[in-house]
């Protein structure tokens, strides 16, 4: 509910979802399912890795035969992918975006991770940095990348103001140079990866600060556009910083209930809504586990909400007639949460 209210690209991607979602539940024409379709390939276009969340419900919108043996659900699986991936790049340039080279947020951030785990640096030598690694000691925090920006004072030597005024951006492609780098030190990689998703989803808890799981101000903005402070707004914030240090606040709870119904709802009739809902919290919540620079909550928002949906889309379909699957849905969640509360004990 506090989200709801912000003007961010993550609140504009969950609605979209959620009204394709209920499209889906629908059981809605041609022109129902080429609207769900259409509000899957807008919210592709918000958010990079928004494919991952839009993937199962937009394979649960075609006809069952596309995908109803393996070869044709990985073929149909493979052009969808493709097809909402290309959503972002087209968008931008039909409305005449100009780049920012934000991915290079990724890239130097995985380089530094690996840097810091390899212990032999990765980076560039065109940043001419005398002793990489323990520049890269100083600079590299598991929770985001942010020390490497270039409103951080000092700028790292590693970040990217260097990096845009030493890197040819022909010579040396960002993606590409972090793929060698992943495939020479991949134990490296993994647990820079592993400790950073672990932090962003609260299975540890975060190390130097507390991240408000809502910003309690609008971001400056050319339209003079603030929410002013009023007792509901405080009520709900005060709520959202309660929960974010309890289980209810933690991703990780809400990843592993999206795979206990996923598993509870085999062979259901229901399975074909909560299924692909439980797919698309369960995909989108993993995936930040190789696309995340970040750890702010509101990340997660569709992850806990389709995650939400799915369990009570499950629970209709179980009444009080199936105990034991119902129990068996809410296993994960409960070993994530319990998971939680021991490595904040042995902090």
């Amino acid at each position: 509910m506090a989200l709801t209210g912000m003007i961010l690209k993550d609140c504009l991607m969950t609605g979209a979802l959620l009204v394709a979602t209920g499209l889906l539940a629908c059981h809605g024409g041609v022109p129902s399912r080429v609207l769900a379709a259409g509000m899957l390939v807008f919210a592709a276009t918000l958010r990079f890795n928004a494919f991952t969340a839009c993937l199962p419900l937009l394979m649960s919108l075609l006809p069952r035969h596309w995908w109803s043996s393996w070869p044709r659900l990985l073929g149909t699986g493979l052009i969808a992918t493709m097809a909402l991936m290309a959503a972002m790049p087209v968008a931008n340039r039909l409305i005449g975006a100009k780049p920012s080279r934000v991915e290079l947020s990724l890239v130097i951030f995985d380089l530094g991770g690996i840097t810091e785990h390899a212990g032999v640096s990765v980076f560039p030598e065109e940043l001419e940095v005398s002793d990489p690694v323990r520049v890269n000691y100083r600079c590299y925090r598991p929770n985001k990348w942010d020390s490497y920006s270039d409103w951080v004072d000092p700028e790292c030597p590693l970040g990217f103001t260097a990096w845009n005024e030493n890197v040819d951006p022909l010579r040396i492609r960002p993606y590409p140079f972090l793929a060698r780098a992943v495939l020479a030190h991949p134990i490296a990689y993994a647990a820079h990866r592993l400790h950073h998703f672990a932090i962003n989803t609260r299975l540890l808890p975060l190390s130097d600060e507390i991240e408000r799981p809502v910003p309690n101000k609008a971001a400056p903005n050319p339209w003079g556009f603030h929410v002013t402070p009023n007792p509901v707004m405080r009520t709900l914030d005060a709520l959202a910083i309660g929960t974010a240090h309890t289980p209810l606040g933690w991703p990780i709870v809400f990843i592993g209930l999206a795979l206990g119904v996923l598993v509870a709802s085999w062979g259901l009739p229901g399975a074909r809504l909560i299924a692909p809902v439980a797919l698309s919290s369960l995909f989108y919540g993993s995936g930040y586990l190789v696309l995340s620079v970040a750890a702010e909550l509101r990340y997660h928002l569709w992850t806990e909400l389709a995650a939400l949906i799915a369990t009570a889309l499950l629970v209709d379909e179980l009444k009080i007639d199936n105990r034991r699957r119902l129990a068996c849905a809410f296993v994960p969640a409960s070993l994530a949460a319990l998971a939680g509360v021991i490595a904040r004990a042995l902090a």
